[in-house]
This record gives structure tokens, C-alpha cells and sequence, in this order.
């Protein structure tokens, strides 16, 4: 790539990046200029948006957006659309078509098909740059190795670059560990879900073991094991994250996480991820669970609670 086509491509990304940080908004400052809006359908079922403004400094940004309801996005919201459009950046991003809202099978596809329309309505562009959030951060990797020069640069927000195997088995472990050892007498339907509601159900009925669980010195230390497995932080609400050696707040604010969000978000999702792959594809058999929780940056925490609670943490873990 000639140098200066480099530093103008790095510099277009990074003009992305500074219009997604928190507390930046040049929409704020002045009125968003003049833009032309347009839409339309794909071959595969798909539909695409797009935002041009009037004073287009010749560069698309390709939004591939996150897990979710299959709608098309040009942005990930009204505020940073409004940024970018003011920079001078026109906007094009695709639903992706289903039925699964894990669409990486369509999502490539449909992003350059996107490209493509609005390339016949605006004409070439100088540079295109692909920006993804979450899932998104993964499709906009998977269309930058198969961009064929189409891509001058790429920005991935919470990419999923290691893709579903490995994120559904960590959660399958975090899962698995809070059902066996929180109320093994309940054995909840982890994998291998007929439908959206009965994933939903089978969330709801482990966020409520969860719950219940909280209120014992056992149920607390096994949650923080559960929350290690999953990679889970300790700050999900206030103003201020728990301090550093605070185990018994920090725990708290990942129970709260688990039974409140996460659990619903991802044994839900993993119903559309088994949907598009044809079934399910994680395990535990021959999981190491010691040797998991040894690399696990939670371990002090876990090791506290265990203490307190008088439980042997290598029991739990055999």
C-alpha cells in the first residue's frame, strides 16, 4: 500500500474511533449537514441502508452491526450517525439475512452486496472502511480477508474474532459449574434448545438458582466460581467499581450481572447460534476446570470467598 494512501486510511480510522469514544460529539457543536438517505432489498432477503452526505469526503464507512434482530444499521446509534455524517463519511450497513440472528453465513455477502448498491447510486468511493461492533467486529474481520482490495482499512469494536466454538464452550463451563454446584438436583437444559422459548426458560430458571443462591456464604462463593468461568467483570452498576480487594462487592456485582443480564443474553443466544450452525456444537467433557480457574484473573477473588465460606475449592473443582 503506497504511504500516503496508509496514513490517509489510518487517519479515516481513526476518525471513526475518536466519533465512537464516549463524551466526543461533533454533532453537538454544529448542525449536521445535509444528507440523502437511502434503502433497499438484496437477492437473499436482506435490506440495506444508507446515509450520504452532501459534502462526502469520498470515503465509506461499511457498519457491520452486532448480534441481535436482523434490521438493517448503518451505525450503532442516531448520535454517532450524526458524527460522521458531519465529518463528511457516508454510511452503509446490511440486516443480514436469517433466519438466524448468528448470520455470519450471510453477513459477508450481504455487507458487500450493500457496498455495491450504494457504489451505484453515489459512485466509487476513494476508501472504504470496515467498522463492526461485537458480532459485527467479527463479520467486518471476515470481509477484510475476503475484501479482495474492496476494504483500505478495518475497526473492530468487541470483535468476536475467535468465534462462536470457543465463546460457547466458556460459557457452556460457567453454566454447567453454576447449575451442578449451585442446585445439581435441577438439572437445567444447557444445550440443545427446539426453540427461542425454551432457551428463555431455561435462563430464567437458572438466574433464579443464582438469585436464591446469593443469600448463603456457599452459594456466594460458588457463584464467584461460576463468574470466573465466564470471564464475568466486577462492576455492573454505580457509580464507582467495587475496590480491588473488595471480593464480597465484587461478587455481588457479578451476581447481579449473571441472574439480571447475562444469563438471559447468552443462553438465549445460544439458541440462534445452534440454529445456525445445525445443532450444538460445545462440550465439557474433559474440561479442565482447575487448570481453567488457575489462569483466571478472578482467582484471588474465588480463592477469599471459598475461605469464607469454609468450602474446599479442590472438591468443587475434581
Amino acid at each position: 500500500m503506497h504511504r500516503r494512501h496508509l496514513f490517509r486510511t489510518l487517519a479515516a480510522a481513526a476518525a471513526v474511533a475518536r466519533a465512537i469514544m464516549p463524551g466526543v460529539s461533533t454533532a453537538q457543536a454544529a448542525a449536521t449537514p445535509a444528507s440523502t438517505h437511502h434503502a433497499g432489498s438484496l437477492a437473499d432477503g436482506a435490506t440495506w441502508t444508507a446515509d450520504v452526505p452532501a459534502s462526502w469526503n469520498g470515503t465509506v464507512i461499511l457498519y457491520s452491526h452486532g448480534f441481535g434482530p436482523l434490521t438493517a444499521a448503518d451505525a450503532p446509534d442516531p448520535a454517532t450517525q450524526a458524527d460522521l455524517l458531519q465529518l463528511g463519511y457516508a454510511l452503509v450497513g446490511s440486516s443480514y439475512a436469517g433466519p438466524s440472528w448468528w448470520a455470519l453465513s450471510s453477513a459477508v455477502g450481504d455487507q458487500f452486496a450493500s457496498l455495491k448498491a450504494v457504489e451505484g447510486i453515489a459512485g466509487h468511493p476513494r476508501r472504504v472502511i470496515a467498522w463492526g461492533t461485537s458480532m459485527g467486529g467479527l463479520v467486518s474481520a471476515l470481509a477484510t480477508q475476503n475484501s479482495h482490495g474492496r476494504i483500505d482499512g478495518t475497526l473492530t469494536t468487541c470483535g468476536l474474532v475467535a468465534g462462536a466454538l470457543s465463546l460457547n464452550n466458556y460459557q457452556l463451563d460457567g453454566e454447567y459449574a453454576l447449575n451442578e454446584l449451585l442446585d445439581p438436583s435441577q438439572q437445567i437444559q444447557l444445550v440443545r434448545y427446539a426453540s427461542a422459548g425454551q432457551a428463555s426458560t431455561a435462563a430464567a430458571a437458572l438466574a433464579a438458582i443464582v438469585s436464591q443462591a446469593q443469600s448463603t456464604a456457599p452459594g456466594r462463593a460458588r457463584i464467584a466460581l461460576g463468574a470466573a468461568l465466564l470471564n464475568e467483570p466486577v462492576w455492573f452498576n454505580g457509580a464507582q467499581p467495587p475496590a480491588p480487594a473488595d471480593y464480597a462487592a465484587q461478587e455481588q456485582q457479578q451476581a447481579d450481572e449473571i441472574s439480571q443480564y447475562l444469563l438471559p443474553f447468552i443462553m438465549s443466544a445460544r439458541y440462534q447460534i445452534e440454529l445456525a450452525a445445525g445443532g450444538n456444537s460445545s462440550f465439557t467433557k474433559g474440561v479442565n476446570y482447575g487448570r481453567v480457574l488457575a489462569r483466571s484473573s478472578f482467582l484471588p477473588e474465588v480463592r477469599a470467598l471459598y475461605q469464607t465460606a469454609g468450602l474446599s475449592l479442590p472438591a468443587d473443582l475434581a
